[in-house]
């Protein structure tokens, strides 16, 4: 069976033009109000939908945050993430950083189609936000 390309749709490019805007690590809920915005004919469901697909297709990461709704992420260099359990702000950290090899292709039987790591922590901001307290 021969598979067909994907229509590019004008939604399709606001979705990813806007993903490519915003560097850090937005919601689907924010993609959707950062789009409605300009474009308040666009449904919520329209751009949940774009994101889960370009994310299906590796044009984008989707994070899935253990504070918080999922993220995407534009960068599809390999790097893991750390989050704040207190503020839920989410950071990329470069592999290099902590010294972790990539998966392997198989793990268990296992064909390994991508992965998520997210640290816990507590961000500089909030700590010194304890700190002044």
């Amino acid at each position: 069976m021969e598979k067909t390309a994907k229509r590019q749709t004008i939604q399709k490019k606001l979705v990813w033009d806007t993903i490519q805007s915003m560097h850090e690590h937005p919601s689907a809920e924010a993609v959707y109000t950062e789009i409605h915005k300009k474009y308040e004919s666009i449904g919520r469901a329209t751009v949940f939908r774009i994101l889960s697909d370009l994310a299906i297709d590796g044009k984008i990461v989707r994070v899935r945050a253990p504070y918080g709704a999922d993220c995407y992420d534009y960068k599809t260099q390999p790097h893991w993430h750390i989050q704040c359990v207190k503020c839920g702000a989410l950071m990329d950290v470069p592999a290099q950083e902590i010294g972790m090899s990539l998966p392997a292709n198989s793990i268990n039987g296992f064909k390994v189609n991508g992965y998520t790591l997210v640290y816990e922590g507590i961000c500089p901001n909030c700590q010194a936000k304890s700190e002044e307290n």
